[in-house]
């Protein structure tokens, strides 16, 4: 620890938030190191954990009675807030609302897992874990090391390893930050395109009349949705409903972004000057500018980032809405005149050929499978696809 300078881990000089498998040697040698941190235990391996425990032929749990128990704890793990975390507590051990036969080792089980439950339950973290409550980290990092760096070989001496971690590591390294940057990776992008259409074009759209800025606090902000209003806080990175609580990106951080052009911490990463940043580690000083990392068509999507954003943070609503209002309207006005010429010629090719009813029932029966968007729009594409859309000029004449 001493090889530590103070402004690791992002300045702190010690981590915030760890989490670990159930293992107290392991979480004791943490705090012991930094005594500061926060400890939490991967969800998945304690739902695995219980589930072997009802397994177990020795706690005498009957088949039939597994599932509903296993339920029970689910409801304990995943509870919104302490108090409905006891209250499923209670329910699971036959207390209050139960309508199966209560078991003495399952009781005395859960009672022990009660004990350390702000470890394991959900609803005793907050937005440190950036939404993160499995080892998904570790185990990528686990994998990358065993088939990119070893090739699945156990054999390998010292001298070996390290001229593999210091090529054949830094050359994988290498690679994949210059693809993320040079925008080979389009995870990023089809994430926030999901995000627009569950808070924008949904059902139920968040229209800029529903998002207001809080008067004694800049970086906040009410988000009504669905006749619910949820509080966004860009500094920390947060929102009041159930994804942004832990800190995950949700559709109302988005509508805060696209309206009021201010992003958070935990927005992917798609701008200009984010992506040059990722290829500086990489190329250092022999990184292209950051011109070079701009779209050909810009969009809502290039924002500054937070520290260029929060000292003006007073948006100008219809600035920012109306960026690009044109361009989607001449966008939606397209589709809609697409829509009113397929609807004319398919009415038109059914008067014109009169198909008969078998055919137009099968192809009725077709269309009401179709359940989303991605249905639909294969069916569009592949419609009729053995007929050409070429047309013959005539009779070729060979010589």
């Amino acid at each position: 620890m001493d090889i530590m300078k103070e402004s690791a881990f992002n300045g702190k000089g010690a981590p915030a938030t760890f989490i670990t498998d159930d293992s107290e040697a392991e979480i004791n040698i943490m705090k012991k190191i930094w005594p500061s941190n926060s400890n939490f235990l991967f969800i998945f391996h304690v739902g695995q954990a219980v589930w072997r425990w009802l397994w177990d032929s020795k706690n005498g749990i009957p088949n039939d009675s597994r599932r509903q128990l296993m339920s029970y704890f689910q409801s304990i793990l995943y509870a919104e807030s302490p108090a409905c975390a006891k209250e499923a507590y209670l329910n699971a051990i036959g207390y209050i609302g139960s309508c199966i036969p209560t078991y003495p080792l399952w009781n005395a089980y859960l009672m022990q897992m009660w004990n350390r439950t702000e470890l394991r339950c959900l609803a005793f973290r907050d937005e440190s874990v950036k939404g993160h409550n499995t080892n998904n980290f570790s185990e990528v990092a686990i994998r990358i090391f065993k088939d990119e760096v070893l090739s699945r070989v156990r054999a390998y001496n010292v001298i070996t390893l390290i001229d593999f971690c210091s090529t054949t590591l830094e050359g994988y390294s290498t690679r994949r930050l210059q693809e993320f940057a040079n925008s080979r990776n389009p995870g990023p992008r089809l994430f926030l395109e999901k995000m627009k259409k569950n808070s924008l074009d949904s059902r139920n759209p968040i229209n800029p009349e529903h998002l207001k800025k809080i008067q004694c606090n800049e970086s906040q902000f009410s988000v009504l949705s669905e006749n619910i209003t949820y509080f966004v806080d860009v500094l920390s990175a947060c929102c009041s409903c159930s994804a942004g609580r832990l800190g995950k990106f949700c559709k109302h951080q988005f509508a805060v972004n696209y309206y009021y052009n201010i992003c958070g911490k935990n927005f992917p990463a798609v701008g200009a000057k984010e992506k040059h940043e990722i290829a500086c580690l990489p190329l250092g000083q022999e990184a292209p500018p950051v011109a070079f990392y701009q779209q050909f068509r810009l969009n809502s999507y290039d924002i500054p980032t937070l520290d260029s954003c929060i000292d003006g943070i007073a948006p100008s609503t219809t600035q920012s809405f109306t960026a690009s209002p044109s361009s989607e309207h001449d966008i939606q006005l397209e589709t809609n005149e697409q829509q009113e010429k397929l609807i004319k010629a398919f009415r038109d090719t059914l008067e014109k050929f009169d198909p008969s009813g078998p055919a137009m029932e099968k192809a009725l029966m077709r269309l009401k499978k179709i359940s989303s968007e991605g249905q639909c729009e294969s069916m569009l594409a592949t419609l009729s696809s053995n007929v050409s859309l070429k047309k013959s000029s005539g009779v070729a004449i060979r010589v």
